[in-house]
C-alpha cells in the first residue's frame, strides 16, 4: 500500500482531530496556496533524510541504525557458529583427526565414550558413513521398484503419500546432511593448510577446496592490500553489472532479453550466496583456530562461557527492537501524522491509537498489510506466499488468523493492550514495509537468508490475533515458556521462510506484497462505488496491480471487474516514446476509466479508476520535468529521497487528473459495449456523481 497508507493515515488522523468545518477548511485550504497541512507534507517530503537536520547528521543516524541491526543479528549467529566450532573440536581435536572418519559416527563415538562397537573404517575413513548411507538408500529405491513391479497399483506404494516415499525422502535428507557434515573436516583442514596452520592435505576433495580457499591465504599478513583488491574487483564487477542492466533496460531483441535475464540471474545468485558463504567461512575459521589452540579469556571455561553468554543475550532481544521498521515508522510519523490547531507549530500525533478513530467523522480506515505464510502447509497451496491482513479501529487480523478486537472489550484485552507499540503510525509503516527478507508474493527465495542476516527488513512481528479471537491466552507456565522461546527463533523463521498463520507471532509486510491497490477488502465488502488511485511504478503501462486484484477477486469471491483502460495505456505510451521531441499531440486525457463490478449475488457496483499518466496537456513545469525525467510519473519507488520539485510535479499531476475529470475537462474510458455498458459518456459520469452523492 505504501503511499496510499501514508496519505490515508494522514488524512484520517487530521479529520479525527477536525471538530468543525473551519478546522477542515484549515486542513484542505480554500485557494491555490498551500494550507499549513499541505505545506508540512511538502516540507517533510524527504522524510527519511529530513531537511531540518544536516546531511551529515542524517547519514550518521542511518549508519548507526544499520550497524545496530547487523551487530544484533551477529550475536545469535556468532553464538551458533561458536557452538558448532566447539562441537567440531570435540569430534576432531587435532588437525590429523580431520582426515579420519565421518562426522556423525565420530560424534556418536565421542558422546558415548567409545563404548559402542563401531566399525573401525567409519572412524578412520572420510565419507565412510555417507557412502554406507548412500548404499542403503540405493537398496531402498531398488526394493521400491521391485515391490511396485510385483504389486502394481497397490496404494501403499504410490508416488504421492506412501510409506515407501516417506522413507526414501527421509533417507535422502539423512544422506545429504551426512555428506554436508563429512565435508566440514575436509574443508577445515584445507583452510588450515592455506593459512599455514598445518601441512596441506593430499586428498582430491581437499585439493579442490584448497584451490578455492587460496585467495584467503593472502589475508595473512597482507589483509589490507587484499581487502583493497577485493573491494576494487567487486566495485568493477558492480559497474559492469549496472552497465549491462542499463543497456538492456528495455530489451527489444532476443539477444538483449537473454542478456538481461542472464545478468539478472547472475546478480541474484551472487547476492544470494555471498553472505551464506561468508558465514560458512567464519565457522571454518573458528574451527581452525580452536583446533590450533586459541583459548581467549580463561581457556575453555571462557570460550564456553562466551558461547552461553551470546545465546542468553540473543534470547533477550525482541524481534521488533532493532528492525528497520522502527526507524521507518518514526520518520513517517513525523512527516504524515500531525495536526494544526491554529498554532504555527504542528502537533504531532505519534501516539494516536487506531481505536481512537472510532468516533472520527473521517473515512473509516482499512489499513492493508500482507500476512507472510511462505511456510504454511494449508494457506500457501496456491503459492501466493501471503494473505490479506488488515488494521481497523475495531478489528485487527485476517481470515487465516481470525479477527481480534483492536481495543479491550468485555474485560478481554485487545491487540493494542497486547502490543503497546501498535498504533496508527505503526500500522501505516507496516502497510509500506516493502523491503524485507520475506515479502509475500514478491519474495525472492535466493535472497532471503542474505537479507535476513543483514537485517534488511521492514516487516513487523505481531502477536497472532487468533489467540485473542478464538484461543484464550494460556496461563500454563510451560506453555508460556514454550511460546516465549519459539518467539525468539524469529531469525530462523525469516532465514528459512518458515512463516505461517499458526505461530504465536505472525510476520507482516507491505500490503503491496500481495495486492497493491487496496481494492480487495472493498470488493470483499461488496462496495457499490470504489474509487481507485493507481500510482504504482508502471513504466510499461501494463496495469499489473489491476490485473492482480481482478484475478484474486474472481478466484476468491466470484467477483468480476469489467473496465476498459486500453486508451489510457496507448496515449501514455505515445507520450513516452519521445518526451523530449515535443512532436506529440497534447490530449485532454484519458487518465481514468469507469467500469462495472459484478458481485456473485447479482448486485453491481461502479469502479472509478485513476491511473498515474501524462497526456501532454498538463502544466508546463510538469511537462518540463517529464522531458528531463522520461520515467515520470513512474519513477522507481526505491527512491525515497524526494526533492521539492519532485513532490510538486506529482502533486500537480494528481490534482490535474482528478480535478479535470470532475470538471468534465478530460475524456475518460467507459464501457460502450458488452455487459454492464453505459448508454453514453454522460450516463457513466452521472452514475458516478449519483453514487458519490448517495455515499455522503
Amino acid at each position: 500500500m505504501s503511499g496510499g497508507g501514508y496519505i490515508g493515515g494522514s488524512l484520517t488522523a487530521n479529520l479525527a482531530k477536525a471538530s468543525s468545518p473551519s478546522a477542515e477548511k484549515s486542513l484542505f485550504g480554500d485557494g491555490v496556496a498551500d494550507s499549513p497541512s499541505v505545506a508540512h507534507l511538502r516540507d517533510y517530503s524527504n522524510y527519511l533524510f529530513p531537511r531540518t537536520r544536516s546531511a551529515v547528521q542524517n547519514w550518521i543516524d542511518v549508519i548507526a541504525i544499520l550497524l545496530r541491526g547487523v551487530l544484533a543479528n551477529a550475536v545469535p549467529l556468532l553464538a551458533v557458529l561458536l557452538f558448532f566450532a566447539i562441537l567440531t573440536y570435540l569430534v576432531f581435536p587435532t588437525f590429523d583427526d580431520l582426515n579420519q572418519g565421518s562426522y556423525l559416527v565420530r560424534l556418536l563415538d565421542r558422546a558415548t565414550g567409545g563404548m559402542l562397537p563401531l566399525d573401525e573404517s567409519l572412524l578412520t575413513k572420510p565419507f565412510a558413513f555417507t557412502i554406507d548411507l548412500s548404499g542403503a538408500l540405493a537398496i531402498v529405491l531398488v526394493v521400491w521398484v521391485l515391490a511396485r513391479s510385483a504389486c502394481e497399483g497397490h496404494r501403499s506404494l504410490n508416488d504421492a503419500n506412501s510409506w515407501a516415499l516417506r522413507l526414501s525422502g527421509v533417507m535422502v535428507v539423512v544422506v545429504a546432511v551426512s555428506a554436508l557434515l563429512d565435508l566440514q573436516p575436509i574443508a577445515i583442514h584445507a583452510l588450515a593448510g592455506v593459512l599455514k596452520f598445518t601441512a596441506p592435505g593430499q586428498g582430491f576433495p581437499e585439493y579442490i577446496l584448497a584451490l578455492a580457499f587460496r585467495p584467503l591465504g593472502m589475508f595473512k599478513g597482507h589483509g589490507g592490500v587484499t581487502f583493497a583488491g577485493l573491494a576494487t574487483a567487486l566495485s568493477a564487477a558492480g559497474q559492469v553489472l549496472r552497465t549491462a542492466l542499463a543497456e538492456t533496460s528495455k530489451p527489444k531483441g532476443w539477444m538483449a532479453k537473454t542478456t538481461r535475464v542472464a545478468v539478472t540471474s547472475a546478480a541474484f545468485l551472487l547476492a544470494g550466496i555471498i553472505v551464506p558463504l561468508a558465514v560458512w567461512g567464519a565457522y571454518l575459521y573458528l574451527s581452525v583456530v580452536i583446533i590450533w589452540g586459541w583459548r581467549p579469556l580463561f581457556g575453555w571455561p571462557g570460550l564456553v562461557g562466551a558461547c552461553v553468554a551470546l545465546f542468553v543475550l540473543a534470547l533477550s532481544f525482541d524481534a521488533n527492537a532493532y528492525s528497520l521498521l522502527r526507524f521507518y515508522r518514526d520518520r513517517l510519523s513525523k512527516a504524515f501524522l500531525f495536526w494544526f490547531s491554529g498554532k504555527e507549530e504542528a502537533e504531532y500525533l505519534d501516539t494516536l491509537k487506531l481505536s481512537s478513530l472510532k468516533t472520527s467523522d473521517g473515512p473509516y480506515p482499512i489499513i492493508n498489510c500482507a500476512l507472510n505464510v511462505q511456510g504454511s502447509r494449508k494457506a500457501n497451496k496456491r503459492g501466493r506466499n501471503a494473505d490479506f491482513f488488515i488494521f481497523t479501529p475495531y478489528f485487527v487480523g485476517s481470515d487465516l488468523t481470525l479477527y481480534a478486537p483492536t481495543e479491550a472489550e468485555d474485560g478481554r484485552p485487545g491487540m493494542e493492550q497486547i502490543d503497546a507499540s501498535l498504533d496508527l503510525a505503526t500500522a501505516v509503516a507496516i502497510s509500506g514495509a516493502a523491503v524485507s527478507a520475506n515479502m509475500g508474493s514478491a519474495t525472492v527465495r535466493s535472497l532471503t537468508p542474505t537479507l535476513a542476516l543483514l537485517n534488511v527488513r521492514l516487516g513487523y512481528w505481531l502477536w497472532n490475533p487468533r489467540y485473542l479471537a478464538r484461543t484464550p491466552l494460556s496461563t500454563d507456565f510451560f506453555s508460556k515458556v514454550r511460546t516465549w522461546f519459539l518467539s525468539k527463533l524469529w531469525l530462523i523463521y525469516e532465514i528459512f521462510s518458515l512463516l505461517d498463520e499458526n505461530s504465536a507471532h505472525v510476520y507482516l509486510t507491505d500490503g503491496g506484497n500481495i495486492e497493491n491497490l487496496g481494492v480487495y477488502e472493498l470488493l470483499k465488502r461488496g462496495c457499490k462505488l470504489i474509487v481507485v488511485v493507481d500510482a504504482e511504478a508502471d513504466p510499461e503501462m501494463e496495469f499489473g496491480s489491476l490485473k492482480t486484484v481482478e484475478r484474486f477477486a474472481r478466484i476468491d469471491f466470484g467477483v468480476r471487474i469489467n473496465l476498459s483502460w486500453a486508451d489510457i495505456a496507448s496515449k501514455t505510451r505515445t507520450i513516452d516514446e519521445d518526451p523530449a521531441s515535443g512532436t506529440y499531440v497534447p490530449s485532454p486525457g484519458p487518465h481514468c476509466a469507469i467500469g462495472r463490478v459484478f458481485y456473485p449475488d447479482g448486485a453491481q457496483g461502479l469502479l472509478l479508476y485513476f491511473k498515474s499518466s501524462v497526456t501532454g496537456d498538463e502544466k508546463d513545469y510538469v511537462l518540463d520535468y517529464k522531458r528531463r525525467n522520461p520515467s515520470f510519473p513512474h519513477e522507481t519507488t526505491t527512491d525515497q529521497f524526494f526533492t521539492e520539485e519532485q513532490f510538486e510535479v506529482y502533486r500537480a499531476l494528481g490534482f490535474h487528473i482528478v480535478d479535470h475529470f470532475f470538471q468534465k475537462q478530460d475524456t475518460f474510458c467507459w464501457l460502450s459495449k458488452g455487459e454492464g455498458m453505459f448508454c453514453s459518456r454522460e450516463d457513466a459520469f452521472g452514475e458516478v456523481i449519483a453514487a458519490l452523492s448517495t455515499s455522503t
